[in-house]
């Protein structure tokens, strides 16, 4: 990430900027918030190269994917392990004869909690 984005508190109060430069990368992120393109911000930063620039947008991209992904996994493992109670607790009501009827188990689903609801990106 050096040789992509600098912090130094040197460098305008340790902002990270496009290394070699003092342009902050929030300055980018802010140009396309703002709907101009990159060569937009291109031409308002000359010390900062295409290469840079795209660099840091794939950083980002990066970044971004892997925290998605991440959430993602753990909100499923969260869903999985609480679908894995309920079908174990319906399993220890479950009565071992058919006397009482198949909906002789029902009477103790007032002990499950509520599934969790989720939503996961």
């Amino acid at each position: 990430m050096n040789d992509i984005i600098e912090i130094n508190p040197e460098k305008l109060g340790g902002t990270p900027v496009f290394a070699g430069t003092r342009v902050p990368i929030q300055n980018l992120f802010d140009y396309i918030e703002g709907g101009d393109t990159l060569e937009d911000f291109l031409e308002g930063f000359p010390p900062v190269s295409r290469e840079q620039a795209i660099d840091v947008l794939e950083l980002a991209r990066k970044s971004l994917l892997a925290e998605t992904a991440k959430n993602s996994r753990s909100c499923w493992t969260t869903i999985w392990i609480d679908a894995l109670r309920t079908v174990l607790l319906l399993t220890k009501l479950r009565p071992h004869t058919n006397e009482a009827g198949p909906m002789s188990s029902m009477a103790n689903c007032s002990r499950l909690q509520k599934p969790t609801v989720m939503q996961c990106y």
